[in-house]
């Protein structure tokens, strides 16, 4: 399908407000603008929100009667996806599937286009009144969900979008655009309908109607990878990662669950991570959990878990290092996803000459899991039982990506339950 691009503003029905654009752009009124573009989520690939071409703020700075938000530009629908700015233009996607080009200093809508009509998140799904869906999750449409990512070398934003289809809507599809930033015209070869089975899996294919699109793409090597997972826990849904290259093929389809369903890939919106060491990593949610055994072994079933992928030379995904809980299967039981909060890699200077490569994750549950990265010390990772006893619980639950300060090397998360005192600050030592 597709997209239709206007050149002037679309009426109102939500307002976005940039207000993490404004803390920005207001400091440029003592001094010349220095800023590279937001081309992903999270800042980088490692996802530590840590910008450091960001110039230091003081408190009297951002006390100042001139620090806080820069406009509000109204759009239609509501905004899940974080805003990509390159250039001058900031880029804002929406739940009804429009993309908006807005002027980073005034909020001015540049142009505006619309990819597809969006899924509804409830109505009747056949010829009989009583079959009806609906997810609260998120309502009422699912469009575009997941943050884009801006790619320098083809000069394009790619995103994601949910599309309706079928008399019922039971015959949505998936598709990868990519979107030029300057006018909203797609590029040449796309947009991309994700489609097939998995390469590990060539039993069951992707069903686009049980799966929603949440963790922010990952470009990596001209590849841009999209994670999955469920919709309301309902039908057949399980974790996927699919990649398409910036030329408008898809070169891989890898799945958390084989034979069953489970695993999603959602992660509050954190973005898929890319390391240094060419591993992309994310955690799971509810499904069938690992069995004991090492890490340097990933099973074929991996939820609950903190998945390591490599990109083979056929350009196909494998699964070649995980980590899980000692209580995998009871966080799976009382549906508190080890895959809620997303997870960080830690820069290597951060690291130490034993332990170099470090990553952070947390879930629903409160606990804090720093992780060894691949490649690990001989037998760290996987799956192992407890003997006895419980974790520490320090936190009531994230629901949020964790982040990084770079000054004192500190790490930050916020619990799901947004309490002052409960924000835990964590210092790594040499």
């Amino acid at each position: 399908m597709r997209s239709r691009v206007r050149r002037r503003p679309t009426s109102a029905l939500l307002s976005t407000l940039l207000a993490a654009l404004s803390s920005v752009t207001l400091l440029t009124t003592t001094a010349t603008p220095a800023r590279a573009d937001a081309s992903t989520v999270s800042t980088d690939t490692y996802r530590t929100g840590w910008d450091q071409n960001e110039p230091g703020l003081t408190p009297a700075q951002v006390s100042s009667s001139d620090f806080g938000q820069l406009y509000s530009t109204p759009v239609d629908g509501q905004v899940y996806a974080a805003p990509v700015v390159v250039g001058s233009t900031v880029v804002v996607a929406t739940e009804t599937n429009h993309v908006y080009g807005l002027d980073a200093a005034t909020g001015a809508v540049r142009w505006s286009a619309v990819y597809g009509a969006p899924w509804p998140a409830s109505g009747v799904t056949g010829p009989n009144p009583a079959n009806t869906w609906s997810c609260a999750d998120l309502a009422p449409d699912m469009g575009i969900t997941s943050t884009p990512v801006h790619d320098p070398v083809s000069g394009y934003v790619y995103l994601t979008s949910k599309e309706d289809g079928g008399q019922y809507h039971e015959a949505p599809t998936w598709r990868m655009h990519a979107v030029d930033p300057a006018t909203g015209r797609e590029k040449p070869g796309f947009p991309v309908i994700i489609s097939g089975t998995p390469d590990n899996d060539p039993s069951r294919p992707f069903d686009p109607l049980y799966e929603n699109q949440r963790p922010g793409l990952l470009l990596l090597n001209g590849v841009v990878y999209a994670g999955f997972g469920g919709i309301c826990d309902q039908g057949t849904w399980r974790g996927y990662v699919v990649g398409v290259d910036t030329t408008g093929r898809q070169t891989a389809m890898w799945t958390s669950q084989v034979g069953t369903r489970g695993a999603g890939i959602w992660s509050s919106g954190a973005g898929l991570i890319a390391d240094a060491q060419g591993h992309i990593l994310f955690s799971t949610g509810n499904g069938v959990s690992p069995p004991a055994g090492p890490g340097s072994s990933p099973p074929k079933n991996l939820a609950e878990s903190v998945v390591a992928l490599t990109v083979q030379a056929d350009g196909t995904l494998k699964a070649t290092d995980f980590f899980s809980p000692a209580d995998a299967d009871e966080l799976d039981l009382n549906d508190v996803d080890l895959g809620a909060g997303g997870v960080m890699a830690i820069p290597d200077e951060f690291g130490t000459g034993r332990v170099p490569h470090l990553a952070v994750t947390a879930g629903k549950d409160g606990r804090v899991f720093l992780l060894d990265r691949p490649p690990r010390r001989p037998g760290a990772g996987g799956q192992r039982r407890r003997r006895g006893g419980a974790d520490p619980r320090p936190l009531p639950g994230v629901l949020l990506p964790p982040g990084l300060l770079g000054r004192g090397r500190r790490l930050r998360l916020l619990p799901a339950e947004r309490r002052p005192a409960e924000r835990l600050q964590a210092r790594h030592r040499r």
